[in-house]
């Protein structure tokens, strides 16, 4: 398995934590989107690619540790994930238009290097700059 296909777990409200192994390289758009009970994700080493709104509405998650192998994340992927609080940005250096809106918990993003903040993600990169 390379890759979790669009809305593949759209809405499942019952799923609680993900483990990808490192053989997924991407999790297409939407996939889990709207898997309110969804709390951990533990994202494999070979993830290479997100797509769009692929964890929107993801309202129990509240941490994110992106592998070293993503550079980017697309627009709204994790949109309101309301509970979110913990980012690490692992290998990113580019995030997406309002990749993180409605995600007002946030308290803590570490970033391992330089990171380009697209429109709408103000309040995520004020706290990087913060700290």
């Amino acid at each position: 398995l390379a890759s979790i296909g669009v809305r593949a777990f759209y809405g499942c409200t019952s799923l609680w934590s993900i483990t990808l192994p490192d053989a997924v390289t991407t999790v297409r758009e939407l996939a889990f989107a709207g898997c309110d009970a969804l709390t951990t994700i533990h994202f494999g080493s070979g993830l290479t690619a997100l797509g769009i709104n692929a964890f929107y509405n993801c309202d129990s998650l509240s941490e994110v540790v992106l592998p070293a192998s993503l550079k980017a994340i697309p627009a709204s992927c994790f949109a309101g994930c309301t509970s979110l609080e913990s980012v690490d940005l692992g290998g990113v250096t580019s995030v997406g238009a309002e990749a993180f809106r409605h995600c007002d918990a946030i308290k803590s993003v570490t970033a391992h290097g330089e990171v380009k903040f697209d429109a709408g993600n103000s309040s995520i990169k004020s706290l990087l700059e913060a700290q």
